[in-house]
């Protein structure tokens, strides 16, 4: 056949019939467990009717598997022809949806497929003119593999119009960094491009726009502490503050069958897979579903908890093979040995792929019985590993009194502190932070041995120009270094800047849809993009306090948004900020879950101020850092409702209340 083809000078140069064998493997796998759990569906003995298996069968989430948006993605998009044209000397390569730069499938001898394709992708460079990967995805496209194009200076990269995944933010910044080299389109901005090569040399012609665009696609409304409708209300009779809602029971609405929820359908069916955009360039680690590893690395070689600080006694709480799936047999295997030697206990017990949380709080709750002595609880791995609790801060006669509230949560969040519930009252004990593995490994270990040894100085910090609330906070934390405002910083500022200190602060725009990103306001309207992964230091041993909507937001799903009875797909280092602060050795990242309210006028002592300054205060006085939440959450809910009486105010100070967490070791 390619010789049909021999006149143009087609190259097929990947994938290799091993590397399609693998990738057919791992879709196999995940449609026989799809088909399985379909069959027990079929199978119930309540025998529903069709339009209720069918409801039943969609937000069960293996139809996605099959054919949507919760299909093996990775190993779909590793399946793509890569392709090269030679004609008339000049060589165009065509790259499909290939995962060049993080493959985000496991196993050594994928690994050795996709160096073997790049090799020969490098031997035939440089091109007159490359497609860029997977939509300009940062799993796809790098500076490494910039560097393999070897003086290639056309790119082109097709996304969607209405896309804010594609083309990714790092992708355009590195494209940007050459842009004196290189030239390229974009048809979500540019349209229908032409590329032709002539008497005046190769050029592209675009419908639309300007070559060399490289604004990201900003989702509409970002969020993050954006102006609240509830500038000035006045106080009306004190009520009673809400006591926390028992978390083993908290549970969103049927996420897909409710009516109340509107537009659900489009989000199960139409939101398009998020997580196969993600990618850890700087790791190499088998990823989900994989389980396999190299030999556990020498005990002599591996971290030391809290890189050797005194830790109070903690439980340490996750699922074995879960774990195992993400990062490997032998990598969580020696992690869970190396606590043990630290004298920690460790419960490593719970199922697997638990898509309800409440069979997993009364496993933890068992042994906090046991451990009376215990000061915490610490969460290993993601959603998938330790199911968070998705969790509705309101009771039934506020929820009532709201009607459409307008939050862009409908008042549910993730919340993990159901798990220092030891009495099962629904008011947790203990402190409770996460560690979400970010499919990697090396994250896990740099969050458990973060020795909290800060890189800069003793404080660093940024906020929203409109968001004057944060200044008298951050004076509040030692040292000297200003507190920036966003307008006028932004990310590239010159020289550059970094998030570097003991103590950082940020109260700016956070999305839902972006974790790798917070954005700034312009006096004129509109966002700018205030701090980005660039921002961050290669090693930190900071305790960060962010106050972004979404901010510790760790799935591709914020609480209202995730179905039911489906495992959300989690973020990695390279799409989440605060993931991103944890593989550098960050203590904590303390931030919100869901959409965030900052208060609007002075005094400033309601919505999401007091929190904040209460967490620093308890910090500032050598509490560490789960427990320094914890605490405050306490002070917070004494307050409650900080004199703003009506419904919607006491809505938003219960989700404040409830949709703060920790990630990382926290002690």
């Amino acid at each position: 056949m390619l010789a049909a083809f021999a006149g143009v000078g087609l190259r097929i140069l990947g994938p290799s019939p091993d590397q399609l064998e693998i990738c057919a493997e791992r879709i196999a796998q995940a449609t026989q467990d799809s088909l399985r759990a379909i069959d027990a569906v079929l199978n119930r003995d309540d025998a529903p009717d069709p339009a209720t298996l069918y409801r039943d069968l969609l937000t069960s989430g293996v139809v996605d598997t099959l054919d949507g948006g919760n299909r093996p993605g990775a190993a779909v998009n590793l399946q793509s022809i890569v392709a090269s044209f030679d004609f008339a000397g000049h060589r165009v390569l065509l790259t499909g949806d290939m995962q060049f730069a993080d493959p985000q499938v496991g196993g050594a001898a994928l690994a050795g497929e996709m160096q073997a394709l790049r090799q020969r992708i490098r031997d035939d460079a440089p091109y007159r003119l490359v497609k860029l990967a997977h939509h300009g995805s940062n799993n796809a496209f790098d500076a490494a593999i910039l560097e393999e194009l070897g003086g290639t200076e056309f790119f082109a990269i097709c996304a969607g119009e209405h896309s804010t995944a594609h083309p990714n933010a790092q992708t355009l910044e590195l494209l940007a960094a050459h842009t004196d080299e290189l030239t390229w389109a974009r048809t979500d901005h540019n349209r229908l491009t032409t590329f032709s090569v002539g008497a005046a040399g190769p050029r592209f012609t675009q419908t639309t726009g300007q070559l060399n665009d490289a604004e990201p696609n900003t989702p509409a409304d970002p969020g993050g502490g954006a102006p609240n409708p509830l500038a000035s209300v006045a106080p009306i009779v004190p009520v009673v503050p809400l006591a926390p809602v028992a978390g083993a029971s908290s549970t969103a609405p049927p996420v897909a069958t409710s009516p109340e929820v509107p537009g659900i359908v489009e989000v199960i069916t139409k939101v398009p897979h998020v997580a196969t955009r993600v990618t850890v360039t700087i790791e190499v680690t088998p990823q989900r579903g994989e389980g396999a590893s190299e030999a556990p690395p020498d005990p002599d070689d591996t971290f030391r908890l809290g890189g050797g600080r005194p830790m109070p006694p903690l439980l340490f709480v996750t699922s074995r093979s879960g774990l195992g799936q993400n990062i490997g047999r032998g990598e969580t295997a020696e992690l869970l040995a190396a606590l043990e030697r630290s004298g920690q206990t460790v419960y490593a017990e719970l199922p697997a792929r638990l898509a309800e949380p409440g069979g997993a709080l009364a496993l933890v709750r068992a042994q906090l019985v046991r451990r009376p002595d215990l000061r915490g609880v610490v969460l290993l791995g993601g959603y998938d590993v330790v199911p968070a609790v998705r969790q509705d801060v309101l009771d039934p006669a506020l929820r009532a009194s709201l009607g459409d509230s307008g939050d862009p949560d409908d008042f549910l969040v993730w919340s993990d502190s159901a798990y220092g519930d030891s009495d099962g009252d629904g008011l947790p004990e203990l402190p409770v932070s996460r560690i979400p593995d970010g499919l990697s490994s090396q994250l896990v270990s740099a969050a458990l041995g973060a020795t909290g040894q800060a890189v800069g100085g003793p404080r660093w910090g940024i906020r929203n120009v409109n968001r004057p609330f944060a200044a008298p906070i951050y004076a509040s934390l030692p040292g000297s270094a200003p507190l920036l405002a966003s307008e006028p910083t932004r990310h590239n500022e010159q020289p550059p800047y970094g998030l570097a200190g003991e103590r950082v602060y940020v109260m700016l725009h956070g999305s839902d849809s972006d974790g790798t990103r917070f954005w700034g306001e312009q006096a004129g309207g509109g966002m700018l993009e205030a701090v980005n992964s660039a921002n961050l230091p290669a090693r930190s041993g900071a305790v960060a306090f962010v106050g972004c909507c979404w901010g510790a937001l760790v799935v591709d799903a914020p609480a209202n948004r995730a179905a039911s009875n489906r495992v959300p797909n989690p973020r990695t280092a390279h799409s989440s900020l605060a993931l991103r602060f944890l593989a550098a050795g960050a203590v904590a990242f303390i931030g919100c879950t869901g959409a965030h309210y900052s208060p609007p006028q002075p005094p400033y002592d309601y919505f999401g101020g007091p929190l904040h300054a209460a967490f620093w205060r308890r910090y500032n006085a050598g509490q560490p850092p789960a427990e320094a939440l914890f605490e405050a959450k306490k002070d917070y809910l004494a307050r409650m409702p900080h004199g703003r009486t009506e419904p919607l105010e006491r809505a938003i100070e219960n989700k404040i209340l409830r949709q703060f967490t920790c990630l990382g070791l926290g002690w």
